[in-house]
């Protein structure tokens, strides 16, 4: 069946949408010159700043000042190049990076790696009638972190279980590593780790005690168990914790020694069933750098399940976006975003100069012919494109050379929940209440 075809866009909606918790403070900091910027930025890329997605700021004077006019066509390309890579950009500054900055790995020249999960037509009803997934389709790639986004109810938790061979599907294929989920689970099974909605810890335990279970029950002889539980509470922060009771322990804790407990064994393919549900907003965001972090270390295949977009956008290199049952859309987090209308660049200019910078500045990107509209909106001027880094370099260098600089210069792209609101004519806050409200 094909693709659904996306509504309208709505206005963008602002990135300060994170989930309630206290306010994150950010530092907007110069790239070029590595001063604090106060009055506006000159240069963003996309994320949600309270949720710490990368962003990138960077003085419109210095970057006249400092860019030689023939490497400004190449200057956003190397300096998001850069940061994707987590380098230094030269300026004194180091870089942190999420997932969302990192490079895709299943774009561009790389070469596609072999497939970890293929899932052909999967689906399952349930005695009474409810059909949990309604006959889902999509590949993951050895090494990828595989997102499924929707609300709570859409049959999320329903289709890891089916790939992890816990659930029965009634119809349809999937194979995971190679196997065949319904034709031989027993063979399957030691080779997948398991971190489900619900914490799944003895609480009467120690952590240490905790995972030397995990690792005899996986089959690993008593010195692999020490060694490998030694490792991962070292991994997970969890030494000082490690030979008390996992009831004294906070959520975030018993969160990472349930996954902890997933990995004993070094599965091959990991799933994580809501893996921050339960956490305030700095315990998500440390448990985002730490699968991050797995991913990189381990090299496993993760699918994930969620319900809350930053984490979608922060972790995945690719995801579904699932809704009754259904997969209603799939791709990058980037190219998902694009199909719901352009990013908005936004120029501002100091007051003195703004009422005729803004009509020059309208009538020169107008007749240059480089945006699918413009919109003027008090005391700034919204450029829309699709391309942004492609976009900015020849914007600005136009502006300049009729010394209509601006003074600052944002960017802001659709979010996820933009483009959830697309595909089923509904936010994602808006199905999780309709989702309570029939339960």
């Amino acid at each position: 069946m094909g693709k659904r075809a996306p509504a309208p866009p709505r206005p963008r909606s602002s990135y300060r949408t994170a989930p309630a918790g206290p306010a994150v403070p950010v530092e907007r900091t110069c790239h070029l010159c590595s001063s604090p910027i106060r009055e506006g930025v000159a240069y963003t890329r996309t994320g949600a700043l309270d949720e710490g997605h990368r962003r990138l700021y960077v003085h419109a004077e210095c970057y006249f000042e400092h860019v030689p006019e023939d490497r400004r066509d190449d200057y956003w390309r190397e300096l998001s190049s850069q940061l994707a890579q987590g380098s230094s950009l030269g300026t004194g500054a180091s870089v942190t990076t999420q997932s969302s900055a990192r490079a895709r790995t299943d774009g561009g020249s790389e070469p596609k790696r072999p497939t970890a999960i293929e899932v052909d037509g999967l689906a399952k009803t349930y005695p009474d009638g409810t059909q949990a997934v309604r006959s889902v389709s999509f590949t993951v790639q050895e090494g990828e972190v595989f997102g499924v986004l929707g609300p709570n109810g859409a049959g999320k938790s329903t289709l890891i279980g089916m790939l992890g061979t816990l659930v029965e599907p009634s119809q349809g294929q999937g194979t995971v590593a190679g196997v065949d989920v319904r034709e031989d689970p027993d063979q399957l099974k030691p080779r997948l780790g398991f971190a489900m909605q619900d914490v799944g810890v003895d609480e009467l335990a120690t952590g240490r005690e905790f995972l030397h279970l995990q690792g005899r029950l996986y089959g690993l002889s008593k010195q692999q168990t020490r060694e490998r539980s030694d490792e991962l509470l070292a991994i997970f922060d969890l030494e000082d914790a490690a030979d008390r009771r996992i009831e004294s322990y906070s959520g975030g804790m018993q969160r990472r020694v349930d996954l902890a407990g997933a990995l004993i064994h070094e599965p091959e393919i990991v799933f994580l069933d809501e893996p921050t549900e339960g956490l305030d907003p700095r315990g998500r965001r440390e448990m985002w750098h730490l699968l991050e972090d797995l991913n990189e270390r381990l090299g496993a295949t993760i699918l994930l399940s969620t319900h809350y977009m930053e984490e979608a956008d922060a972790l995945c290199d690719r995801l579904a976006i699932m809704d009754e049952g259904r997969i209603v859309a799939r791709g990058r987090p980037e190219e998902l975003k694009a199909t719901v209308g352009p990013a908005s660049i936004q120029l501002r200019w100091t007051p003195e100069r703004t009422p005729e910078a803004l009509d020059e500045a309208r009538e020169l990107i107008q007749s240059r012919g480089v945006a699918e509209r413009l919109q003027r909106s008090g005391d700034q001027l919204y450029v829309y494109v699709h391309d942004p880094p492609r976009a900015i370099p020849g914007l600005l260098r136009r502006l300049g050379a009729a010394d209509l600089a601006p003074d600052s210069l944002s960017v802001e792209e659709a979010s996820l929940d933009d483009v959830y609101l697309a595909y089923t004519g509904r936010s994602l806050e808006q199905a999780e209440q309709a989702q309570e409200g029939s339960g």
